[in-house]
């Protein structure tokens, strides 16, 4: 029986767009970890991608860090995009099979850079991190409903 793992993915775009073939995948476990990718073996690099795992997940981003022989770049982990369906600072919640972050970085500073290196802490996965989700929805939901009731209290209250 095959050993059952979760995968992340730096995705990175040498101009034609993104692709597996021009991907690096890492075995990834819950838990705090820095994530080393490679990038000297690209050349034009335009953009990079981060697929946190191939699952719905729960994510926190501590610190993105662009090596170079000349220079090092931090990244804001504050700063980045996603298609995460709840963000809350660093934190990220993905119910997608296909979570990805985007660093928006241009490629005058991804140019001669060495290395990315990301550091999450992944707190969890599958259907852990759905439970999440709707504890969020619950949450948010929550202050709304107080509200009609009160409302509903109230109007009952004056009659």
């Amino acid at each position: 029986m095959r050993e059952q793992y979760l995968t992340c993915r730096l995705y990175v775009d040498c101009g034609k767009g993104l692709s597996d073939r021009l991907s690096i995948p890492r075995k990834i476990e819950p838990g705090r970890r820095t994530i080393r990718f490679p990038l000297h073996r690209f050349s034009n690099v335009q953009a990079l991608r981060f697929d946190p795992a191939d699952c719905p997940v729960s994510i926190e981003v501590e610190a993105v860090e662009l090596t170079g022989e000349d220079a090092k770049i931090a990244i804001d982990p504050g700063g980045l995009h996603s298609n995460a369906d709840f963000r809350d600072g660093t934190s990220y919640l993905f119910t997608t099979d296909d979570p990805q972050l985007f660093f928006g970085v241009d490629a005058d500073s991804l140019a001669g850079k060495q290395e990315i290196a990301i550091t999450i802490n992944l707190i969890s996965y599958g259907e852990d991190a759905l439970r999440a989700v709707i504890s969020r929805l619950r949450e948010r939901a929550e202050p709304s409903r107080k509200s009609f009731l009160l409302s509903k209290f109230l109007t009952s209250r004056k009659s």
